[in-house]
């Protein structure tokens, strides 16, 4: 069975949310998280002028940081999780 989940590339992000008034905080990611998550954190700011450059996809900086662990431990999923996190990581790639 393949997972097959959503592509989206950076300047899609940035035009899906040219309407909204938001600052990125972080987008990171694991190395060792077999499915390959990236977590983006913004906040919104409402009402607020944002220079574009604090709210581009395309310009901020991924990081890489351990995350995954203990996400999953509290929730229903938390075993097949864990499974998935014991395979090797897969290739992740932003398409533009």
């Amino acid at each position: 069975m393949q997972d097959v989940g959503a592509k989206i590339t950076a300047s899609g992000l940035d035009e899906g949310l040219r309407d909204c008034s938001f600052i990125i905080k972080e987008v990171s990611i694991d190395s060792r998280d077999a499915v390959r998550n990236i977590v983006a954190v913004i906040k919104k700011e409402p009402g607020a002028e944002v220079a574009l450059d604090d709210r581009s996809f395309q310009k901020f900086s991924m990081t890489e940081r351990r995350w995954i662990t203990g996400v999953y431990d509290d929730i229903t999923t938390k075993t097949s999780m864990h499974e998935r996190q014991k395979s090797p990581p897969l290739a992740l790639t932003f398409y533009d």
